[in-house]
Order: structure tokens, then C-alpha cells, then sequence
């Protein structure tokens, strides 16, 4: 049987399929032996499975070693909706030079193989912005099938130095492998802004993406953000390399004011 939730990180999604941390979630709750779920009582088990997540105010999960996540039910009952926060010693462009360095996908993605792009005709709204077709694969331990991801995105910056990435789900837009579980809809942003008076930089995740899987939600939803959390610790050390210092991306331009699920980072 596969089970699997997916997150948003790195060149767009972190892929959270994490059953130690599922088998860590059933222990909290059951107080169970590494794979032993026979003490749990039955009726334990059926809330589990029937918990839908409900929309509601934001919730810190975890803040440790400048990392932050939230979490809250989206408002389709079913989705969680999460946020992160870390600060970097790096310029804002350095952002998106990782989510573009795909040799590095590997290395602060969970569970990610490879990630390959695709350049797109930038919309007329927004005729300056790094418009792509991003494709993300992801290789989860057994007994969790492989996962791809394909995403429609949209980068720049705006006229106060701070860098916008939207993505969302484009799942029909080339055909898919049998190979691979596609994930069906979702939508993400990242912001990356300068600390004035610092040479550091404060960057903010959000995203929602469709449950997928078996496993109830309330440990599919303890696995993504403890998935969101890692990476965004592991993000907090890859991305001060001087390799991404280069400014090399500073010449896209784009407008926050029209990026529909950005405008909630927005008003953060």
C-alpha cells in the first residue's frame, strides 16, 4: 500500500512522504513500539482516519535555529496549508539560484531525484518575469510509490528589491508516466526580502497542495511539517555558497500585486 503527502520547497515542493515520521506520529499518539500498531485501540484509529483539517488561524509548529513553520487547515477541509520563515546570510536573488540549480535538488529536497525545466512565453501582464515549466520528480523509500510534480512559474523582482516566486500545478500539461504518481493540485510562493541595515535576508514559504494517499491526515500533516522544517534548515546553510551570490537573476522584474496566492504572503 503507498501513502504520501507533498510540500512545497526547494525548486518549488518538497515531497513529504515520510512514513518514519508517520510510524513517529502513530508512536505519539498510540505510545507504540517502532512498527507494532497492534496496541492502539480501534476507536483511536477511526478518529484518526476521520479528522478532516478545518480552516482556522495559524499555528506554530516549530521555531528553532532561525526557522519558523505554521500550519492551518485549508479551507477545502481536507488540504493543510503551511508557512515558513527562515533568515540567510544571502542576497534575495540567491533564492532563486537554488530553486534553479537543479544538480542541487537532491541535497535540501526531501525524497527529490531530479527536477528539469522548460522556458515559457512570460504572460503579457508580467512581460519581464522567468517564466517556466518546472518538473520535479520525487524518489520516496518503499513502500511509497515515486511522485512527479509539474508546475506552471512565475519569478522576479519588484521595484523594493524583494524577490516573488509563485508556482501552481499544471498537471495535465505533458503526459504522465506510469513510473510516477502525479501530484494533482497545489499552489506555492516563496518571498525573499531584504533585512535592511543587514546583510541577511528574510525568506517566506507558503502552500497548499492536495492530500494524497491512504494514511489519515492528521500524520500526513505531522510529516509535512516536519518536512518543511528540515528543509528549510538545510536551505538556511546550501544557500549562502558564493556560487548563488552572482546576481545572476536580478534582471527579471514582476509585480506581487498580481499573483493571486502571493497577496497572502503580502499582507504577512
Amino acid at each position: 500500500m503507498e501513502h504520501a503527502q507533498t510540500l512545497p520547497s526547494a525548486g518549488f515542493v518538497v515531497s513529504a512522504p515520510l512514513p518514519v515520521d508517520l510510524i513517529a506520529g502513530v508512536e505519539q499518539v498510540c505510545g507504540l513500539g517502532a512498527r507494532v500498531f497492534s496496541g492502539c485501540s480501534a476507536v483511536l484509529l477511526l478518529l484518526l482516519c476521520s479528522v478532516s483539517a478545518q480552516a482556522d488561524d495559524w499555528q506554530l509548529y516549530k521555531r528553532d535555529r532561525g526557522v519558523a513553520v505554521w500550519y492551518r487547515g485549508a479551507d477545502d477541509g481536507l488540504s493543510m496549508e503551511l508557512r515558513g520563515e527562515v533568515q540567510v546570510e544571502a542576497q534575495p536573488q540567491a533564492l532563486l539560484a537554488v530553486l534553479e540549480d537543479a544538480d542541487s535538488f537532491a541535497r535540501w529536497v526531501a525524497y527529490g531525484e531530479r527536477v528539469s525545466y522548460q522556458p515559457l512565453v512570460a504572460p503579457v501582464s508580467q512581460p519581464q518575469a522567468l517564466s517556466q515549466l518546472v518538473h520535479s520528480y520525487f524518489n520516496p523509500p518503499w513502500p511509497i510509490s515515486n511522485r512527479d510534480l509539474l508546475v506552471q512559474s512565475l519569478a522576479g523582482t519588484d521595484p523594493d528589491g524583494r524577490l516573488w516566486l509563485q508556482v501552481q500545478t499544471s498537471a495535465n500539461r505533458l503526459p504522465a508516466s506510469a513510473d510516477y504518481l502525479r501530484i494533482p493540485d497545489g499552489q506555492a510562493c516563496w518571498q525573499a526580502e531584504p533585512i535592511p541595515g543587514t546583510v541577511m535576508t528574510r525568506i517566506r514559504h507558503q502552500s497548499r497542495y492536495t492530500d494524497i494517499g491512504l494514511v489519515p491526515r492528521v500524520l500526513q500533516h505531522l510529516a509535512a511539517r516536519r518536512a518543511l522544517f528540515s528543509s528549510l534548515l538545510r536551505l538556511q546553510t546550501l544557500i549562502s555558497a558564493e556560487r548563488y551570490q552572482q546576481g545572476q537573476y536580478g534582471h527579471y522584474r514582476l509585480s506581487p500585486a498580481e499573483l493571486q496566492y502571493c497577496q497572502q504572503l503580502e499582507k504577512w
